[in-house]
């Protein structure tokens, strides 16, 4: 008996001295920092997308009573320019250049004279002769032996008649009436548009030829279709234009919820 009693003792003392050192059991417990995964950000460059260009236009004047006479066209297709112009030189000669430009070979320009030159012609001056002194014919007298005598008042009286016929040429001017010259009107032009990145395809044309005006212009619309547009103008008709539409409209299809029915219940019965 006495022996159960030294083992009990000797447990509680074991318990007693392991709670008493607590360092044995509880470890110190350490936090790590845990750190997140970097996120991949796509980085996307913007790219300036340029449309194709290509155009071409067109125009001339020819003003007879100015001396105006002038054309010009181009023609442009991606990086390649062609064109032309052409004008009426002060001596008559038509001066034309044509030329072209693209990226491998820059600018290059032909210009040609064609016609033949008319050169005033340069008269001098005439000569102003004074007019001569016309002197009164003398009179004769045979009073007291003298004879072949002129008179003193006849150079006076030439004098006097030559005032006369000035003022009355001053009192009586003489106008001409001006007529102001309109030169006969006369002009063309044309030109075109067609940018498919954008939608931009449009063209016009016109002439002029003293009253009479004739023209036509074209446009592609939202839907595909061209209008393109006649039309005439003069002083005894008026204006007056035809209106046509070519191709097939191409409507977008619109995607959504339709409307219900029973008053706003989505058509549930």
């Amino acid at each position: 008996m006495a022996f159960f009693k030294v083992l009990s003792c000797m447990a509680v003392l074991a318990v007693a001295a392991v709670s008493a050192a607590p360092g044995y059991l509880e470890q110190p417990v350490y936090a790590h920092a845990v750190h997140a995964a970097p996120l991949a950000v796509a980085h996307h460059e913007a790219e300036d997308y340029h449309a194709h260009p290509k155009y071409a236009f067109k125009y001339g004047v020819h003003d007879a009573h100015t001396g105006d006479v002038k054309s010009a066209s181009e023609h442009r297709d991606g990086d390649v320019v062609k064109g032309e112009y052409s004008l009426l030189q002060p001596d008559g000669t038509t001066r034309t250049v044509h030329y072209t430009a693209d990226d491998h070979n820059g600018f290059n320009a032909v210009v040609t004279n064609s016609g033949h030159a008319v050169h005033a012609e340069v008269h001098a001056a005439p000569v102003v002769h004074h007019a001569p002194v016309v002197h009164a014919a003398p009179v004769l007298s045979y009073e007291h032996g003298y004879s072949h005598l002129e008179s003193p008042y006849a150079h006076y009286a030439t004098v006097v008649f030559t005032l006369v016929a000035l003022t009355v040429a001053l009192a009586h001017p003489v106008y001409e009436e001006e007529h102001e010259v309109y030169a006969h009107p006369k002009y063309s032009y044309k030109y075109g548009v067609h940018d498919a990145h954008t939608g931009d395809v449009k063209s016009a044309s016109e002439h002029r030829d003293g009253d009479v005006v004739k023209g036509e212009y074209s446009l592609l619309q939202p839907d595909g279709i061209v209008r393109t547009v006649h039309y005439t103008a003069d002083k005894h008709n008026g204006f007056n234009a035809v209106v046509t539409n070519s191709g097939h409209g191409a409507h977008p299809e619109v995607h959504g919820h339709a409307a219900g029915l029973g008053g706003g219940y989505g058509g549930l019965y």
